[in-house]
């Protein structure tokens, strides 16, 4: 899946949790449904505290414009 198609096929809840996630927002501000689905779409991982953290696929999901 290339990132264009999967830029395409995400929604504005998810778009806000990228976001959220950039800015150092808490796990505990995302759904858990939202999460699930990032991390299955490797966008985003824990770090050995827990938090979320971008993936460099995420990185670059954000830092591209449309």
């Amino acid at each position: 899946m290339n990132d264009q198609f999967l830029k395409n096929t995400l929604i504005g809840e998810e778009w806000m949790a990228l976001r959220k996630i950039a800015s150092g927002g808490k796990a505990a501000e995302i759904p858990l449904s939202i999460q699930t689905k990032l991390v299955m779409l490797r966008l985003i991982d824990r770090d050995h505290y827990g938090r979320l953290t971008l993936t460099p696929r995420g990185r670059r999901m954000i830092e591209i414009p449309d």
